[in-house]
């Protein structure tokens, strides 16, 4: 494994078993060397420039070729990813009484293709998994989120960096789940003062539910992870900023666009449904749950009560755990 300006952080399970082989071997190239070898040893340390490093051994790999088996792994990875990826698009089509938080990607998704440019911020813990699995951004860095950091809070600062440094030439769109939106939503008062027409997204789900997932997987039991229901887009409007608030599927792209239209820094708040969580969580949790001693007594005992609802939902989480 060639690393390269990478610090293995929980999000990637630290470069280390259960999340990856025993038998890995790791390049690892840094300008930083307290950032060598942090988490996975390196069987071969490179301290260099990155652009530098990368360059001399792509000037050696042309003399080399893959061998067929490389070509057939790196073929059979990609498949896995299409098919995950549609397998979530058409569970997020199907109709269930919430807005399957997949669908409010996969709208956004199409309406910020219509422009020629935009800049996108995630903030929060599901939220980044939802777009990261589905949102296309137009080029290189396009996305901005604090990897490896597990940050709440920092959609709004970071924006308002991204938004000073690109000026009036592209949108700038935020991802937010509700939990981290509260952190920050006094920023409001900066984009007004400053004129900074920044749009936020927030994925509300009344919960911190990443952690709530968890519970509900592991324990069959809630504590201390839900949040009230709250209107941030009257929040937003008493700032004197565009607000709306969403709890149809067929009301999200109209007021997308109305706030992607509005010269004022925006907020759409949309209601999402708590009992869909990201299939990839699961290669998180495998990580971040090592050794806390769930049991399969009480995943049982969760979907007894009802807090695992018994759908395709779980079906295909469980195809998902197969093949990781």
């Amino acid at each position: 494994i060639l690393a390269v300006g990478c610090v293995f952080s929980g999000l990637d399970g630290f470069g280390l078993p259960p999340l990856w082989s025993c038998s890995a071997q790791f390049i690892q190239v840094n300008i930083d060397p307290e950032h060598i070898a942090f988490n996975p040893p390196a069987d071969l340390a490179l301290l260099g420039d990155a652009e530098l490093v990368i360059s001399e051994l792509l000037a050696r790999a042309k003399n080399f070729k893959p061998s067929p088996k490389r070509k057939e792994w790196a073929q059979k990875l990609q498949r896995l990813n299409q098919e995950h990826r549609q397998r979530i698009i058409n569970e997020a089509k199907r109709d269930w009484k919430k807005i399957h938080p997949a669908q409010l990607v996969l709208e956004l998704k199409n309406l910020l293709r219509e422009l020629d440019d935009f800049y996108a911020v995630l903030d929060g813990g599901n939220t980044c998994l939802w777009a990261g699995m589905l949102i296309d951004l137009p080029g290189e860095r396009r996305g901005f989120f604090p990897t490896g950091m597990g940050t709440l809070g920092s959609g709004l600062p970071m924006a308002i960096g991204v938004k000073k440094a690109v000026g009036e030439s592209a949108p700038v769109v935020i991802l937010s789940g509700d939990g981290s939106f509260l952190y920050s939503l006094q920023e409001f008062e900066t984009l007004l003062k400053y004129q900074l027409p920044i749009k936020v997204v927030i994925f509300n789900d009344s919960a911190w539910n990443m952690i709530r997932a968890g519970q509900v997987s592991f324990v069959g039991e809630v504590f201390g992870t839900e949040l009230p229901p709250s209107d941030y887009a009257e929040v937003a409007k008493s700032y004197g900023c565009f607000g709306a608030k969403v709890k149809k599927k067929e009301e999200i792209a109209p007021a997308l666009q109305s706030a992607l239209s509005s010269d004022l820094p925006a907020v759409v708040d949309v209601d999402i449904d708590p009992d869909t969580i990201p299939d990839s969580l699961i290669s998180f949790a495998m990580v971040e749950f090592e050794g806390a001693g769930f049991g399969m007594l009480d995943m049982l005992k969760s979907l007894l009560k009802g807090k695992i609802k018994l759908d395709i939902r779980l079906l295909n989480q469980l195809k998902y755990i197969l093949k990781i």
